[in-house]
This record gives C-alpha cells, structure tokens and sequence, in this order.
C-alpha cells in the first residue's frame, strides 16, 4: 500500500475519531472516498472500532448513508463496539472484586493506563482495552496468584520480568511488579518511576488505593508509549490518549515539572512531536481535517504516517531492529533520523 492510501486511510479514522470526540457531525464532503473494509481493519488494528463506529452512528443519524456494499462493515464495527463496551463491563466487576482481596491483604495498589485513561473520554467505550494493568506489592505475587487461579483465571507468565498475566477467556490482567525491568534499575525511567509511586503513597493518605498525580500520571504514559514507540512501535490511540489528558480530562498540569522530567528521562523530542501531532490531527475542527495534515511539517508528517503503519513493526521488528542498530553504531542518531530511516524500511520507494 502506497503512502498516499496509507495517509488517506488513517486520516479518515482521526476525522471520525475527532468528530467523536468533539461532537461534531461527519459530512459527506469530509467521507468521500472513505473506503470501509480498509476503515474497519485500520481501527481495529488500532483498537479504535468502537470510537470510529459512533462517528459514524452521528453521520448516519444525520442523514448520511452507506452504500449496500459496505454496511456489513458497519455491522462489524457495530459488533466490535458492543464486545468492547461488554468487556469494559465486565473488567470493572472483575476490578471491585480484586480491589476489595487487595484490601483484605492490606497491599497498596496502583491501577495503571487505560483503566485511568477511560475516565477521561467523554462516552463508554470510546477507549477500548486490551488488558487492565495494575501495580501491587511483590511480597503478595503469591497470594494474588492463588486468588486469580480461584477465580478460574489462567497463569499465562509469572515472576518473569516485571509483570505477571492472568487470562481468562476474554479478559487479561496484568500486574506489575514493578514499573521498570530490573536491567534498568539505576536509569533515569526506574528513577523517575520509584519517586512517581513514593509520592503516590504519601499523598493517599493512609489509603491502600494509589493514584498518581496528574502529571506523574501523564508523564507516565508519555514514558510507556516511548517505550512502545522504539520497541514495536505506537499508533493511532496513543496519539488520542495523549490528546484527550491534555484537553479533555481536566487534570491540571505543572507543565515545568512535566518539561524538567521529560529532559531528565530523555524523550522531548518524542514527546513535544507527539503533543504537536496531537494537537494538529485532535485539536483542529473536523471539518479541515484534511487541509491540516496536507500542510504538516515534514517531520511530523513522517511521524504520523509511522504511527499509522505501527503494526509493520510487528512483522519486520526484529530485522527492522537490527538494521537500526548497525546504523546507529558509534553513532547518536536523532529521533527524526530514526523515524527517517523507518519509514524508508516500509516504503522503500
């Protein structure tokens, strides 16, 4: 696929993500074009079926219509959107009863990511999940393992690297240990992650529920995505989250402390390109969507057209990986290098 489809395809995915978001309605002119197999199998590589599904409930609502052809996709996404909204249910039952056995043990503990992430979104099942993420106690890995195994969850990893995973036939935990591996334990990230949990329990109260400051939590999830970013790359969802806790969750921000961190764990560059993509693909009005990112700054047009093409990472990681690593040997190679030399992985010509 050419980048000219590619940038049209996921272009279509943040106009009715935007639209979603804002409550603004999708118009023909803005949809024309829009191809929606391609649609559907963008946002759910993305996992953003269920947003993209209400942008298009608003356009249909409106007025607008589908063509024969297409609206078995718009069954799937409507399908997709109500797995998603079941199985958001059914992560925060699952959640009240872990909670209270966390309480019984007297353990703190931190819920991480998308469960926080999803309160920011103005509609249930904007923000889809993979998995819920929490941080606990490892004197208490043990007891939890019995009580997840009770409630007939799967061990799929324990006491490796710094999380383990509970399946059950539809949903996924994942408790951390820690925050970090304990190869980087003396780096900046680890650094950063010890104080970030110290503060969480001093400003609890007494409590055994944790919940990082604002911007602890969002420099967090700018470290994670990062993390994401040069492991196997991000997409699409991490640019809206990132979007949606600047502009929409109504956290305030220290944002010279966020600056002097970011400087300190090293990703400003990652992270302004990212906050500046966001702001220009969220934070402009739908309807000139298109005129926006026809007009975006060589750097960040390249970064967009990464984030969408994200999953290639998942095919070609290690070779990808690789390659990086023997250019970049000897060498300090700038995070727009880096992005330069991807892309020309995945569209070589």
């Amino acid at each position: 696929m050419n980048k000219e489809t590619v940038l049209q395809n996921g272009t279509f995915l943040v106009y009715l993500a935007s639209c979603s978001l804002s409550g603004a309605t999708p118009t023909r002119e803005m949809l024309q074009g829009m191809d929606m197999e391609q649609l559907y199998r963008l946002s759910k590589f993305h996992s953003m079926q269920g947003i993209a599904k209400m942008g298009l409930d608003v356009y249909l609502k409106s007025g607008g219509s589908l063509s024969p052809d297409t609206e078995h996709y718009y069954a799937k996404f409507k399908l997709a959107y109500e797995k998603s909204v079941k199985k958001l249910v059914a992560f925060s039952f699952e959640r009240e009863a872990l909670y209270a056995f966390f309480e019984e043990l007297k353990m703190p503990y931190l819920p991480l990511k998308g469960i926080v992430l999803c309160r920011y979104y103005p509609r249930i099942g904007m923000r889809q999940m993979t998995d819920n993420d929490i941080l606990i106690s490892q004197s208490k890995a043990k007891q939890i393992r019995s009580f997840m195994k009770q409630k007939g969850y799967k061990v799929f990893s324990f006491g490796i690297g710094c999380h383990d995973i509970y399946c059950s036939e539809n949903l996924t935990f994942e408790f951390h240990r820690t925050l970090t591996p304990e190869t980087l334990k003396d780096g900046a990230a680890a650094r950063f992650c010890r104080e970030a949990v110290e503060r969480a329990r001093k400003n609890a109260g007494g409590k055994l529920l944790l919940a990082f400051s604002p911007e602890d939590f969002y420099l967090y999830q700018l470290l994670h995505t990062y993390k994401h970013f040069e492991n196997a790359g991000t997409g699409l969802r991490s640019l809206m989250d990132i979007y949606v806790m600047r502009h929409m969750s109504g956290l305030s921000f220290d944002r010279a402390y966020i600056d002097k961190e970011l400087s300190a764990l090293g990703i400003t560059p990652f992270a302004n390109s990212m906050e500046q993509l966001a702001d220009l693909l969220f934070g402009t009005d739908p309807e000139y969507l298109k005129k926006t990112v026809a007009t975006l700054p060589e750097n960040l047009l390249s970064l967009y057209l990464l984030l969408i093409n994200s999953g290639t990472f998942g095919t070609d990681e290690q070779q990808m990986k690789k390659s990086l690593l023997k250019v970049a040997k000897g060498k300090n190679i700038s995070f727009f290098t880096k992005i330069k030399y991807l892309l020309t992985r995945i569209f070589p010509h």
